[in-house]
C-alpha cells in the first residue's frame, strides 16, 4: 500500500499522527501507544477530536520536568516502545530513521551557531546556600536542581570551579561608576570595574571544591548573597587557567589542551546530542511507526505538493528564529524535500514533520495521477488556520 501526501497545510509530527487516524487507524489502539511512550517521560494525556472541516486533530498533553532529552536516552525509549508493541523490525528501522536525522540536524544547527537574537533566555541551574558546614570547616553549598544533577559526574575530581551566578539583588546600572574602595572618586566604565549592577547583572566566582554529595556542592565561602541563582557551573583547569592551586582534574590529554590553551578553535564531535523542547518526538515516532505498520503502508511515498513550511518567527529557548526553524531548514535542504515559505507567517512544519518525512522513500511528483484510492485522511496541527488541511491518501 502506497502514501501520498500533499502538504501544502504544513507536516508535523502530530498532524501526520492524525493523518493516519483519519485514515483508518484505531484512535485508542493509537492513544494506548502515545500514552504508553508518554509516561516514559512523565504523564501523557492524549486527547482525539474532529475540526470544523472534519479533519482528524490528536491533542498531546506531556507533563515532563525534562528540558531536554540526551540522544541516546532517546534511542533506547524508543525500543522500549518498539518491544511493548510488537513493531515489525522494518517499521523499527524507520522510527530509527526519523530519530537519527532529527539527532543529527540539532547537533548540526547547534554547531553552526545559528541561534542569533538579540534576546536569549537563561533558566538557573541551582541556587546558594551560605553559611553551610563541611568537615568543620565554614563552606556554602551550591544546589543543583535534580533535573540538571546528572551534569555534575566527575566534577569532584576538579580541586577548584568557576560559578557563574544570575545577580537577582542588583538593581539597574550606569556606564560610568565610581568603585567603593577608590577615595578619590574617580569614575570607571562598568566593564572596568566589578560592580554588580550591570547591563546583564552576571557574577563569576572562582572557588575551592570542597566536597559533592548528590546534587549539593561544597565550596569555599565567596562574595554572593543566600538563594542568589547559578546559571552555569564550569571546572577551573590549571594549564587552561592559568592558576596554579587548581588542578586538571578528569583532562588527561595534553594535546586536547593545547587546543585550549593556544585558543584553536575545535568541537567536541564525540559529545551526545540533544532533543532541545521535542521531547514528543518519543511520542510522534511512536504513533508514526505504530500507524504505518497498522495500515501496511511502505515507505516509498508520493508527495504532490511542496512542504509549506510557513514564515514569520518561531520562540525558541535560544531565542526568537526565523521560520523554517535551523534544525528544519537543514532536514529539508539536505534531503531535497521542495518546499515553499508561507502561505501564512505561522511554523507550519517542524523539525519533527521534516524528520519523518526524510525518513520516507519520497518522490516529488505534482502530476501524480492516484489511482485505486482505498482512503483519505485530512488533519490538522494544534491550531485552526485558514489554509488547507494535511491530506494524505493510501492507495494500491
Amino acid at each position: 500500500m502506497k502514501l501520498i501526501i500533499n502538504p501544502k497545510g504544513g507536516f508535523s509530527g502530530d498532524m501526520f499522527i492524525s493523518g493516519l487516524i483519519s485514515l483508518g487507524v484505531s484512535f485508542e489502539k493509537m492513544k494506548g501507544v502515545l500514552e504508553y511512550a508518554g509516561n516514559l517521560l512523565g504523564k501523557a494525556e492524549i486527547r482525539g477530536e474532529k475540526t470544523d472541516d472534519d479533519s482528524q486533530r490528536v491533542r498531546i498533553f506531556l507533563k515532563s520536568d525534562r528540558d531536554y532529552l540526551k540522544g541516546e536516552e532517546a534511542k533506547r525509549l524508543i525500543e522500549k516502545v518498539f518491544e511493548n508493541f510488537n513493531i515489525e523490525e522494518k517499521y523499527r528501522e524507520f522510527g530509527r530513521r526519523i530519530l537519527k536525522i532529527l539527532l543529527d540536524a540539532e547537533k548540526k544547527a547547534h554547531s553552526e551557531n545559528v541561534f542569533h537574537s538579540d534576546h536569549y533566555t537563561l533558566h538557573p541551574i541551582g541556587k546558594i546556600r551560605s553559611d553551610k558546614k563541611y568537615k568543620d570547616k565554614d563552606a556554602y553549598i551550591i544546589e543543583i536542581f535534580n533535573k540538571y544533577a546528572l551534569g555534575l559526574k566527575e566534577i569532584i575530581r576538579f580541586s577548584h570551579i568557576f560559578v557563574i551566578t544570575y545577580l537577582d539583588q542588583s538593581f539597574g546600572y550606569s556606564l560610568n561608576v565610581t568603585p567603593p574602595w577608590e577615595k578619590k572618586g574617580i569614575k570607571v566604565g562598568v566593564f572596568a570595574s566589578r560592580s554588580p549592577n550591570r547591563p546583564n547583572p552576571i557574577g563569576l566566582n572562582k572557588v575551592e571544591l570542597y566536597g559533592v554529595e548528590d546534587n549539593l556542592l561544597y565550596t569555599q565561602p565567596f562574595d554572593i548573597f543566600d538563594n542568589t541563582p547559578v546559571i552555569d557551573i564550569k571546572p577551573v583547569v590549571k594549564d587552561i587557567d592559568n592558576y596554579e592551586d587548581a588542578n586538571k582534574g578528569w583532562i588527561e590529554s595534553d594535546e586536547h589542551l593545547e587546543f585550549h590553551k593556544k585558543g584553536i578553535p575545535h568541537r567536541h564531535d564525540h559529545e551526545d546530542s540533544f532533543l532541545h523542547e521535542a521531547q514528543d518526538i518519543i511520542l510522534d515516532i511512536s504513533g508514526a511507526v505504530f500507524g504505518m505498520q497498522e495500515l501496511g503502508l511502505d515507505f516509498d511515498a508520493i508527495l504532490i505538493h511542496e512542504l509549506s513550511v510557513g514564515g514569520g518567527v518561531v520562540k525558541f529557548s535560544h531565542g526568537i528564529l526565523n521560520v523554517p526553524a535551523p534544525a528544519t531548514k537543514n532536514i529539508i535542504e539536505k534531503f531535497n524535500i521542495p518546499y515553499k515559505k508561507g502561505p501564512i507567517e505561522k511554523e507550519l512544519c517542524t523539525p519533527t514533520g521534516a524528520s519523518i518525512l526524510a525518513a520516507l522513500n519520497l518522490k516529488f511528483d505534482k502530476n501524480y495521477e492516484i489511482n485505486n484510492i482505498k482512503s483519505i485522511g485530512i488533519s490538522r496541527g494544534g491550531m485552526d488556520y485558514t489554509i488547507p488541511p494535511l491530506k494524505l491518501y493510501v492507495a494500491d
